[in-house]
Formats: C-alpha cells, structure tokens, sequence
C-alpha cells in the first residue's frame, strides 16, 4: 500500500545518521530502526529507514498482534482511525523535523550553482512559500531585488517532450537579448515571471557550469 503521508512529510528530506542515532534509532540488519508505542500503548509504531532513503512503517495494533493500516486509507472515516492518523502523522512529523535535512535541489549541478552564489555573494536560497518548498530565491542584501529563482518543475511545464522533472533557474536578462536565446533545450521562456526580463535555464550536467556563472552573474549586476 503506498503511503501518502510519507510521501508528503519527507519529499525532498535526506536522513542525517547522526540525528537519527541522537533520536534513538538504532541499526538492525542494516537498517535504521525506531520503535514506540502510539495512543497510550494500543499501537507499536516501528519505523524502518533504509540507506537509499525510502522509508517504511509498521504499525501494530498490541492487543491482537496484527498490522493496522486504516490510518493510510484515503477514505476511511470515523474518531478513532482519525486520532490514530493524528498521533502517526505527528510522529513522522517529529521524526522528519529532527533527523532529517532539506535536500530540495540533489544535483551535483544544482548544487554547483548553491555553492556558487554562497561564496561569491554570500547569499543563501530563500524559501519564501510554505506550499512550493521546492522553490526559492536569491536576493541582494543591498536592495533587497530578486536576482535569481530556483525551482523544479515538470518538463511538459516548460513544452519539453518528456516526462519527468526539471530543475530550472530563472535569471535577469537584457529584453534585446531574448529573442537570440530561447532555443527550448538550454533557455527556455521564463516561468512564471515577467518574460520580457527574465529566462529560464535548465540545471543540469547537460549546461555547462561556467554559462551558469555568466548568467548569474549578469543578472545580479542587473539587479544593482
């Protein structure tokens, strides 16, 4: 049965073994294990956290020693499936909020481009809506203008024919410059912001690094 609620809490989290040790988990066969026990002792909540990152639950009703899985079901209503969904979902929340570390953009050139901005203009990504955490910003501390977005988004967003996901950095341009640029397989027209002064770049190993760092660095220079 897929676990929606997992799914949710943890999207774009990363364990942290050290956090995880301090929390309480423990390794068993090689995974990472926790157990506790949820509405005052009725349920034995185990959580298995594998090094590949997915996560799997088990959550044993004590007295009849079987597997309770009503709390993972869309549609099942009533008070008590309802406080046990709470307590589960409480937990995990616990759990994600203290063991584990946000890793919205994993591509080493997304990364590049982190690491990048942080050393040349001391500026951190900004995440500044709680419904689109994989989306944030850079900033100039000095007029506190936009120079740059980051998010992920599906390729058909963009009119690419293929399925899957993108990591796109959107960038200050001149608006002479646009129209020599969009070839729809590097610069793409910008989403979601004004597209007579900003472009979208895909991030990835396909792009070379040092155009990244052109591009950033023209548009914080805009942004003066």
């Amino acid at each position: 049965m897929q676990n929606k609620i997992i799914d949710q809490i943890f999207k774009y989290k990363h364990f942290n073994e050290k956090k995880l040790f301090d929390y309480g988990f423990q390794i068993e066969d090689g995974i990472y294990v926790y157990h506790t026990n949820l509405m005052k002792a009725l349920f034995q909540l185990s959580i298995f956290i594998y090094h590949d990152n997915s996560i799997k639950t088990k959550l044993i009703e004590q007295e009849l020693k079987e597997e309770y899985t009503l709390h993972m079901v869309d549609g099942a209503l009533g008070s008590f499936v309802g406080l046990v969904r709470e307590e589960y979902t409480n937990k995990l929340k616990e759990i994600s909020k203290l063991c584990f570390d946000l890793d919205v953009f994993p591509s080493v050139r997304a990364k590049e481009i982190i690491s990048y901005i942080k050393d040349t203009y001391h500026d951190e990504l900004e995440f500044l809506w709680e419904n689109s955490i994989d989306t944030a910003i850079w900033r100039r501390k000095d007029n506190q203008k936009w120079y740059g977005l980051i998010t992920n988004l599906p390729k058909r967003k963009l009119e690419m024919d293929s399925d899957g996901m993108v990591t796109i950095i959107n960038v200050r341009i001149r608006a002479e410059e646009l129209d020599s640029m969009l070839d729809n397989e590097i610069y793409f027209k910008a989403y979601h912001m004004n597209k007579k002064h900003w472009v979208s770049i895909r991030v990835d190993e396909k792009v070379p690094f040092d155009l990244l760092k052109k591009k950033i660095d023209e548009s914080y220079a805009l942004t003066k």
